[in-house]
């Protein structure tokens, strides 16, 4: 599916508040994670690296490479990890939508 032209520009406008608002909750849970009075501060620390690895690895996976051809399954992977939710969806056409309900069935 090729994005309509508002929907790509929308696209582009709203990736760093996407981002923004993502790590924003990203980084309180590594300080949920320094707070945390169960864990020494080894187990602290580690923990804190493989959830780094991890969250570089969707960030790289939703923003890197993006284009508009594959603007859509950029926003799917978003939504699956939590970056967007449905009503920053509905503010796309209903054409871009209905194809993202789609790809969420395969």
């Amino acid at each position: 599916m090729k994005p309509k032209e508002s929907d790509w520009k929308k696209f582009k406008n709203s990736l760093d508040k996407w981002r923004e608002g993502y790590l924003k909750r990203k980084n309180d849970e590594i300080r949920a994670i320094l707070k945390d009075n169960d864990l020494n501060e080894t187990e602290k620390f580690w923990n804190i690296v493989d959830f780094q690895k991890n969250e570089s690895k969707i960030l790289r996976d939703c923003f890197d490479g993006y284009s508009r051809s594959r603007m859509s399954l950029h926003m799917a992977l978003m939504k699956k990890f939590e970056m967007i939710n449905q009503e920053d969806i509905e503010e796309f056409s209903e054409e871009l939508q209905e194809h993202l309900k789609n790809i969420e069935k395969i």
